[in-house]
């Protein structure tokens, strides 16, 4: 009996060595496989479909608004890449009033309210925005990979940006009640009559395209945009200025074709 024990430890101990070398013997064979190195070609390729991949999430939100992995080729999330593209535009339309006096100055009397001059900008910088991201449809034509940069170039109508402001008077029954720009001015109590035109003028835009929701002209042909991307990690990412040139990229020194205008011009 004694025997017939050490034969069966002796069987099973043979039987567990042996497994333990075949199990040793398959991990070298998959660390072999998978230390292989990629091919120049197949890098490449993945480089170039990555690099499209994110070029189309950051259109996606400069042209369409859509902001599905936006913080991935951003480093921060839609509202914040929203916050700096209005700063731009709040930057610029400030400027203009402090250099023709206080900022607090400036406002328009509505309906026994004041409304001042620098929420009126910003009410006006993010409904601009906002037009921008309703360009709607774009094409990337050209992309090309180096190392860790990628150049990416696309296509898409823009906004004719000289018939912009041509139809926000018709936001001025909802947005004023109707006052005409003397009454507006008269109860403003400033004497810069430019600058509280300008204001009417942001107001208007404000209402009519981000309140009434209308939506700008397009240019009659379409245009193109050329940006750069850097690799970091596993995706590629733009800088804050090239979220700027794309978004001014957005619209062109032009009329619509439908702009009976621009015939005149």
């Amino acid at each position: 009996m004694t025997k017939v024990k050490s034969w069966r430890l002796a069987s099973v101990a043979t039987a567990l060595a042996a497994m333990l070398l075949l199990a040793g013997c398959g991990t070298s064979k998959g660390s072999t496989s998978a230390a292989k190195p990629q091919t120049a070609a197949a890098k490449t390729k993945a480089d170039k479909t990555q690099a499209k991949q994110d070029a189309t999430t950051l259109l996606n939100y400069m042209y369409q608004g859509r902001a599905s992995g936006l913080s991935e080729v951003t480093n921060e999330d839609s509202q914040d890449t929203k916050t700096y593209l209005m700063q731009h535009y709040i930057d610029k339309q400030t400027d203009f009033f402090k250099g023709n006096g206080n900022m607090d100055d400036f406002y328009l009397v509505l309906d026994g309210s004041n409304y001042y001059a620098n929420d009126i900008i910003k009410d006006f910088a993010k409904a601009y925005v906002e037009q921008t991201q309703n360009i709607g449809h774009y094409q990337i034509t050209k992309l090309k990979t180096s190392g860790n940069n990628a150049e990416v170039t696309a296509s898409f109508t823009p906004i004719a940006a000289l018939s912009e402001a041509h139809p926000i008077g018709e936001a001025r029954t909802s947005a004023f009640g109707g006052l005409d720009n003397d009454t507006l001015i008269r109860e403003s109590q400033n004497k810069d009559v430019k600058s509280i035109q300008r204001l009417i003028t942001l107001k208007l835009y404000s209402v009519y395209y981000g309140d009434m929701a209308k939506t700008a002209e397009k240019a009659p042909e379409k245009t193109s945009v050329t940006f750069s991307m850097t690799k970091k990690g596993s995706h590629y990412m733009v800088d804050h200025d090239t979220l700027d040139m794309i978004e001014q990229h957005g619209r062109v020194d032009k009329y619509a074709a439908s702009d009976s205008s621009s015939s005149a011009e």
